[in-house]
């Protein structure tokens, strides 16, 4: 079985399963590799929004969630997350 490392979407779903299993740095790097081979991805932003989020870094939580919403206009629950969080920082 051979993979194809540029596969955004495969870094992507890695970076699920080391959420999952609470192996956040794992998560994060292939969260980032994902937005690195394609920058026009949400899902990805919002979970790397989720990770600062769990590392208690919620500026860079807003950073890329602000990404997410710009890509993705229309996602309502972010929207929501993301005024949420600016409630809780300011």
């Amino acid at each position: 079985l051979t993979l194809d490392e540029r596969n955004a979407h495969l870094h992507f779903r890695l970076g699920e399963v080391y959420a999952r299993m609470k192996q956040y740095d794992g998560a994060a790097r292939e969260f980032g590799e994902a937005v690195r081979l394609n920058p026009l991805l949400p899902a990805a932003y919002m979970e790397m929004g989720r990770l600062h989020l769990l590392r208690r870094e919620p500026g860079k939580a807003i950073d890329a969630w602000e990404k997410a919403l710009r890509l993705d206009p229309s996602n309502v629950s972010l929207r929501r997350e993301l005024e949420e969080l600016y409630a809780r920082v300011s």
